[in-house]
C-alpha cells in the first residue's frame, strides 16, 4: 500500500509542474485515436478543450467536438489515455488497481479592462469573462488569446477503485483520505 501511495504522490508531482497556459491540453493537434463502445476504432487528430471539456478534432480548417460522447470508451493522444466519467473526459495518469484520474478546465479572464478609446486601464487587475453571446463553445474551439486575456486553469484529481471515488485537488486533501500513509 505505501508502494501505490508513493507512486500516485510522484504521478500527481509531476501533473502538477504542468504550467500550460493554453485552453487546450496539447500545444497542437495530435493524431489520436478513439474506441468506441461497440469495439470501432477511429483515427483523428485530437486535442482536449479545458474551456469548453470537449475533445476536439480537425476535420479540414474545422474545429469540431466529438458528438455522442457517451459511445465512447476511451481516448488515446500522444501517449495519454482519457476515459469517460460522469460525461467527461478524464486523463488516467496512473493505472492501477487504484486509477488516478486527472480532470482539467480552464477559465478566460480579461487582464486588463479596456478604457473609453480602448486603452487598457489598471484600475482593476482581473475581470471575469463569464457570458460571451452566440456559440461560445464554437468560439473557445479557435479562441487567439491576446495579452489582454489570462487562461486560467484549474486541475482536480481523483483515485478510482472500482465503483469508488475520490476526488481532491491537492497532497493535503489526498492524505484526509488514507490518514495512517
Amino acid at each position: 500500500k505505501y508502494t501505490c501511495f508513493i507512486l500516485i504522490f510522484m504521478s500527481i508531482t509531476n501533473y502538477a509542474q504542468d504550467n500550460n497556459s493554453s485552453h487546450y491540453v496539447f500545444n497542437n493537434f495530435i493524431e489520436g485515436k478513439v474506441l468506441m463502445n461497440d469495439g470501432n476504432i477511429y483515427e483523428k487528430s485530437l486535442n482536449y478543450n479545458k474551456l469548453t471539456r470537449e475533445m476536439i478534432f480537425k476535420s479540414g480548417n474545422d474545429l469540431l467536438a466529438i458528438s455522442e460522447a457517451d459511445k465512447i470508451d476511451t481516448v488515446f493522444v500522444n501517449n495519454k489515455k482519457f476515459i469517460r466519467l460522469n460525461n467527461l473526459f478524464l486523463e488516467v495518469i496512473y493505472d492501477s488497481d487504484y486509477d488516478v484520474l486527472l480532470e482539467q478546465k480552464s477559465k478566460v479572464e480579461e487582464t486588463l479592462p479596456r478604457g473609453a478609446y480602448g486603452e487598457s486601464s489598471g484600475t482593476s487587475s482581473v475581470n471575469s469573462l463569464t457570458y460571451l453571446k452566440g456559440n461560445y463553445q464554437s468560439l473557445y474551439r479557435k479562441l487567439d488569446i491576446g495579452n489582454d486575456i489570462k487562461i486560467k486553469s484549474y486541475k482536480y484529481y481523483s483515485i478510482k477503485k472500482g465503483d469508488d471515488i475520490k476526488k481532491f485537488n491537492s497532497l493535503r486533501s489526498l492524505s484526509k483520505f488514507y490518514p495512517t500513509k
